[in-house]
Parts: C-alpha cells; structure tokens; sequence
C-alpha cells in the first residue's frame, strides 16, 4: 500500500523524511525552490462551509476493464472551478446501489500519480468486498487541472474536491446515496477528516489511516521546519500567533462540534512518519466532543499499517457496521 508522499514543497520535506526514516538515505534530488504563489484571499475550511454547496457528477471519459476483468471508468467532475479526474471501480457483481467508497490518497509525485495505479491492491480489495470505489485525482495530480494556489493553501483546495468527489458518487446512479464513506490515507487521512466537518452530510461514515495532524501547523512545524517551504508558508499566513484566526480556521479541530457521522482511525504503533500520538490527540479531542469515534492502534505496524490485507478487514467491519 503506497504512502502517497507528495512533490509540493511540503511534500517532498516529507518524502525526504520518509527516506532517511525507512532506509536510512538521502532524496536523491534537492527539495524544489518555493515559488511565489499570491493568494486572492486566505481561502480556509470555514470559507468552504460558508460557500453554496457545489452539485457535481461525473461525465465518463474512458471505460476500461484492466483491472483483473474488473470494470472501471474514467470520470472527471468539477470542483471549485477546476475540471479533476478520477477513477471508479465497480464490484464484480455490479449491483446496482452498491455501497461506495471515496479513497482519498496521499501525497505522491503529482506529476507520477494516477487513479488508476496508487493504491491499487487496497482498491482492488475494497471491490472484492463489494463496494464501489472512486479514487479521486486531487487538483493538480495527474490529468487533473492545476490550482496555483495549492502549494501553500494548506490543502483546502483538496478538501473540497474530496467533498466534491462523494457529492457526485452519492450522485452516481450505480451507486446507494445513503451508503457512501470516505476513506484516506496519511495526508489523506486527515482531509477525510476535514471533509467530515465542512460538509458532514456527504457521508454515513469516515476513515483515516495513519492520518496526518488535524490541525496543519503541526504538519508545517514537523515537515517543513528549516527548510526554504517554511518560509514561503509564514510569509503567505503568518504563524499561529501572528495569524491565529486563519490558523484556526484551516484545522479540523475548530468545526468538530460539525461532525455528525462515526470517525475511525488506524494507526501503526511503529510509525515513524506520523506519530501515533497525532492520533491519539484526535481520538480524545472527538471523543472530548461528544462524537463517534474509534481507534485501532495497530501494534508493531508501520505507515503503511502493515499491508493490504489487515487494513481491509478494519475498514469493512467498521462500515458494515455503520453503514450496512
């Protein structure tokens, strides 16, 4: 199961600490200069809340059936202006109204990533089990359009196209409206989570693998500390203290008291990209709040939560339990 470490400047700060981490070397390549990304307006997930729901569906763009006879469409769908792809797998059954799966996915090369391959044996599981499953391209991966304010806007951008993607799965006539959840993995994760209080309706459940921190200064401190990135982010927002309402407003903690769906996460106790304790302070934060929330530290397991297998077992007792 790929991580999904990004090439943004943020991104590659980790993949490099992914690196030194898992085998000990260097990145091969130097981190990217920063580039100078002027914002009309701190857009944060507030601004998201606030705004008229989008209604997206998808429009297919290609059909093909490479996944093991399985069948799978190219799609794109609109999202904040912005034209994205995505990818849906459908169960060998092909039932119609079949309970879906939004697979939100990490940080990777957006220039390498595709739908199509990241994460696949996941996804192929999840089809197995007879879910739908649409992986989305997030705005500027793969063939889907560029936002110039990505590198900096601390991901809100991709919390409304994941909000976006479950609006046009619960939209897709194969697809049972009531019985859509949203799933990521690391930075992923924690966009799940994002998307579970901006727009609570969307889905009857939610996932996070070894999620990312909730609220993004710590991701910036743990990250980008030191590196030229860190000087691009505080000189486009500040830092909590100079800038505390847009830090506020950018984290998943502040609109908690939003979410209305069950919450669980997965974490590897041996992690060494994410902490575990990142978890643990989202678990009692939610469960402080009075929410549905669930977390299953995975003893001796890694980042990659040591596999396939026992990450899609989690995942399909938790919905069949909630979302049967």
């Amino acid at each position: 199961m790929p991580d999904g470490i990004n090439a943004r400047p943020l991104g590659a700060a980790i993949a490099a600490f992914v690196l030194i981490t898992v085998c000990g070397c260097t990145a091969a390549s130097p981190m990217p200069t920063p580039v100078d990304v002027s914002l009309p307006g701190d857009r944060t997930l507030r601004s998201i809340i606030e705004a008229e729901p989008e209604h997206p569906v998808f429009e297919v763009v290609q059909e093909t059936t490479d996944f093991d006879g399985d069948h799978a469409d190219v799609v794109s769908y609109e999202s904040g202006g912005l034209l994205l792809r995505a990818v849906i797998r459908r169960p060998p059954s092909g039932a119609v109204e079949s309970p879906a799966i939004v697979f939100v996915h990490g940080s990777v090369d957006p220039d390498e990533y595709s739908g199509l391959t990241e994460y696949d044996e996941l996804a192929d599981a999840l089809v197995d089990s007879g879910y739908t499953v649409v992986v989305p391209d997030l705005r500027n991966h793969g063939e889907s359009e560029d936002d110039p304010a990505w590198e900096t806007d601390m991901d809100v951008g991709a919390t409304l196209d994941v909000v976006n993607a479950a609006r046009a799965t619960a939209s897709d006539p194969q697809v049972d409206p009531e019985r859509v959840a949203i799933v990521g993995h690391s930075l992923g994760g924690a966009m799940a989570v994002k998307a579970a209080v901006v727009a609570p309706d969307v889905a009857r459940a939610f996932v996070a693998l070894a999620p990312s921190h909730v609220s993004p200064w710590e991701d910036v401190k743990r990250f980008a500390s030191g590196t030229p990135f860190y000087d691009t982010i505080t000189a486009a927002h500040g830092d909590p203290e100079e800038s505390p309402d847009y830090w506020r407003d950018v984290s998943a903690l502040t609109f908690v008291d939003r979410m209305a769906s069950p919450l669980l996460v997965v974490h590897g106790t041996h992690d060494d990209v994410v902490p575990i304790g990142w978890s643990r302070f989202l678990n009692a934060q939610w469960t402080g709040a009075g929410k549905d929330v669930e977390l299953i530290e995975v003893e001796g397991a890694d980042h990659f939560l040591n596999g396939t297998a026992p990450v899609t077992q989690r995942i399909t007792e938790f919905l069949a339990e909630r979302m049967p």
